[in-house]
């Protein structure tokens, strides 16, 4: 490196030699002494020159020099005993099982250096992320998510995501810090620890934490509370429900429920005639029923659905619960479990239809079927017998597209009956003695009937070709 100042120095002294020379041989002269040569005045010129030349660095001084400045920042910048002291971060996971809710979760080493930031993140055993309630730790040892090291003394943090930063405030540090996850009824604890004579000392980097828990996740969220229901598929179904004959099955029916979906609910007679709704009675906070979901309570919530004959159904948690519909003009009432459906194992229903045995006091509508019945809901000036176009169908054994067949119990199995827009269809060797039929006929010799019934009817007197009476229950 140039010193300018001694640069300078030289620079005056060559120009005020030069400048000095005829003065000075003037002097000479008259002091009888020669006069410099050029020769004498030219190695006066390279003398002065190799002079200012020596006030530069060489490369090799300037080299030398940023090396010592370096090796000084790197002396100053590492942490260790030595400057040849190597730090290896390193990334691991911990798994930790939970033996039941009262076995606490083993505590767990961790490895942190000085001035190195160490990341801890929570997650269930499946992967989702899991926030973190709540960190306690001494703030003299410890900083964590930017707050420590200030003197301050034991702290405690809430409200965090699933990931802790961690640094410890000195080289060598020793201490603990206690993480309680959200809906978790154990915390973790940490033995952490900082410092290590070795040249390579192994340092946590990165440490994720994978917990599984007897602990429930929130019903149809990830343990971040968003929603995960993109496993859901809701279906249809229809179920036969009767109130008072419990002698088939004695189970109270399920449906299937799914977080994030709404299942409607319907209730007819073996018509397809909408049967009414009196009342619903549900636990409130565990079911919605046409509304939101509302605080757990004990007992029960009781609803007027005001003559319709659907409701719509919402799951508010994973608890089970019993829904009571009292069906208008029916006796006994019918019990429904909710049951929340789990991935990979069941889907929930979307939509349910409840089929009850009997007649609907609600109106049926009228179709071009039942219009040409005679005795039908026609009005008084109906003509007393239009012929119904399906008999002869249904008297040939073919029944038309969408007829249903009905499921008859006595006779012997002479009869056969179908369902079909809103009527009954019968269909045998037989006399119908009671109730009165709505419209029939008969084959050419006479030795097949076929009857009609609109609405049907669940339970019928005849006799056979012999005269034998017998009785006829349809489903």
């Amino acid at each position: 490196m140039a010193k300018k100042p001694a640069l300078r120095a030289a620079t005056v002294a060559l120009l005020a030699a030069l400048s000095a020379a005829p003065a000075f041989a003037q002097q000479q002269q008259q002091a009888n002494v020669p006069p410099p040569t050029p020769e004498q005045i030219e190695a006066l010129r390279r003398e002065i020159n190799d002079r200012a030349a020596a006030e530069f660095a060489s490369p090799e001084e300037i080299e030398a020099l940023r090396q010592r400045q370096l090796e000084e920042e790197r002396a100053r910048a590492v942490t260790g005993y030595t400057n040849d002291t190597a730090r290896q971060s390193m990334s691991r996971r911990i798994d930790l099982i939970g033996g039941g809710k009262a076995e606490p979760y083993m505590p767990q080493t961790l490895n942190l250096w000085s001035d190195t930031v160490t990341s801890l993140s929570f997650f269930d055993h499946q992967g989702e992320a899991w926030p973190v309630e709540s960190a306690s730790f001494d703030k003299r040892a410890l900083r964590v998510n930017n707050d420590g090291c200030d003197g301050g003394s034991a702290a405690r943090l809430e409200g965090m995501g699933n990931v802790l930063t961690l640094m410890p405030c000195q080289f060598w540090t020793t201490t603990t810090m206690q993480v309680l996850l959200q809906g978790e009824t154990r915390p973790m604890m940490f033995d952490i620890r900082s410092g290590s004579s070795s040249p390579n000392p192994v340092v946590d980097a990165a440490v994720t934490v994978s917990v599984q828990s007897d602990v429930p996740s929130p019903y149809g969220t990830t343990r971040a509370g968003e929603l995960a229901n993109n496993w859901i598929n809701p279906s249809a179904r229809a179920i036969r429900i009767d109130p008072i004959d419990t002698r088939t099955d004695r189970s109270v029916t399920p449906i299937i429920v799914g977080p994030g979906v709404t299942t409607d609910v319907s209730f007819m007679d073996s018509s397809q005639t909408p049967w009414p709704i009196e009342e619903v009675v549900f636990p409130s906070g565990v079911i919605a029923i046409n509304g939101a979901c509302g605080e757990i309570e004990t007992g029960l919530q009781r609803i007027d659905l005001k003559g319709s004959s659907t409701f719509y159904m919402t799951a508010c948690n994973n608890h089970r619960g019993t829904i009571g519909v009292k069906l208008k003009g029916r006796a006994g009432a019918i019990s429904l479990m909710t049951v929340p459906a789990l991935p990979r194992q069941s889907q929930p229903d979307g939509t349910v239809t409840v089929t009850v045995p009997g007649v609907s006091p609600q109106e049926r509508p009228m179709t071009v079927a039942t219009a040409a019945a005679p005795g039908s809901r026609g009005g008084a000036g109906q003509a007393a017998y239009n012929p119904d176009r399906y008999l002869d169908d249904f008297l040939a054994g073919s029944p038309p597209q969408g007829a249903r067949r009905a499921s008859i119990s006595g006779g012997g199995g002479i009869a056969e009956g179908w369902f079909f827009d809103g009527a009954l269809y019968l269909r045998g060797s037989f006399e119908i003695v009671n109730p009165a039929y709505d419209a029939g006929g008969s084959s050419s010799d006479g030795s097949f009937r076929v009857f009609k019934y609109g609405p049907p009817v669940g339970r019928i007197l005849a006799v056979d070709l012999r005269g034998r009476e017998f009785v006829m229950n349809i489903e």
